[in-house]
Order: structure tokens, then C-alpha cells, then sequence
């Protein structure tokens, strides 16, 4: 009989060492992780959400040409992908020993996006991201005032 994995190893490898997510809330970091694993959270909620709704905006967009239903789904799904794949950044970079510097500067660049995503929402009334919006813009907005000061 073979010996089949199912889980990869560095899967069990973090699971045996918990020494990374260590790392990722350590002081200075915490508020930063949290607001990470928050973004991924919109994107699976806005995955189930669209994926809930898919039979009424296939409807919705039947007068449509293909060219604008391929952008539709395109953009809405990309959303998912994108807000999984910059809260995992932040989180690869949260666990990693990146510098005082680099972390303010993504500190200040996830606020400018996340806060432009959260008029957004209000602009187009979409009240469920427009909630988690508003409490990861409140999350990177404690991060920076209390961020620890360093010379790093």
C-alpha cells in the first residue's frame, strides 16, 4: 500500500510549528494580521454571497452582449481573488521579519485602498462590504496610531 498525501508538507509543517503564526501577532503586528485575515474574510463572504446570487445576475445581465457579461464576471470574481491575495501578503509579510518601515508603508497603502473600497460601497450602497469596510478601515487606523515606534 502507498503512502498517499493528501495534506502537503509545509501545511504540516506549520501545523506541527506554530512558530509563524506566532510572528504574525506578536506586538506591532497584531492589529496588521487581524485586518489581513478580515480581508479574506470579505473575500469569502463576497464569494458566497455572488455565488449565492449567480441565477439572478446571469438574468439581470441577458440583454447584455457576451463582451459585457465576460467583464461582469471577470471583475466579480476577480474581487474575490484580489481582496484573498493581499490579505495573505499581509500576512506572509506579518510573519516574516520585515522592518518597521516596510510595515508602516503598507499600513498606509492598505488605508488608501481599503478606504477608496469603502466609499465605494457607500457611493453604490452595498451595505455588507460597506460594514466590514468600515471595521478594517477603523482596525488599520487603530494599527497606525498605535503602532510601536522604531528606528527599523
Amino acid at each position: 500500500m502507498t503512502n498517499l498525501r493528501i495534506i502537503p508538507a509545509s501545511v504540516i509543517h506549520l501545523m506541527r510549528n506554530f512558530n509563524e503564526a506566532d510572528l504574525m501577532f506578536r506586538a506591532g503586528r497584531r492589529l496588521f494580521s487581524i485586518a489581513a485575515i478580515l480581508m479574506i474574510v470579505m473575500a469569502a463572504a463576497h464569494t458566497l454571497g455572488f455565488a449565492g446570487n449567480a441565477a439572478k445576475f446571469r438574468q439581470s445581465l441577458a440583454p447584455v452582449g457576451p463582451e459585457i457579461q465576460g467583464a461582469f464576471w471577470a471583475l466579480a470574481w476577480g474581487m474575490s481573488i484580489i481582496f484573498s491575495a493581499i490579505g495573505l501578503l499581509n500576512l506572509v509579510v506579518a510573519a516574516s521579519d520585515a522592518s518597521a518601515r516596510l510595515l508602516r508603508a503598507l499600513r498606509w497603502t492598505n488605508l488608501v485602498w481599503m478606504v477608496a473600497f469603502t466609499i465605494l460601497c457607500l457611493a453604490y450602497t452595498v451595505i455588507p462590504p460597506l460594514i466590514l469596510g468600515i471595521v478594517v478601515d477603523v482596525i488599520i487606523v487603530a494599527d497606525l496610531i498605535l503602532e510601536p515606534r522604531s528606528s527599523s
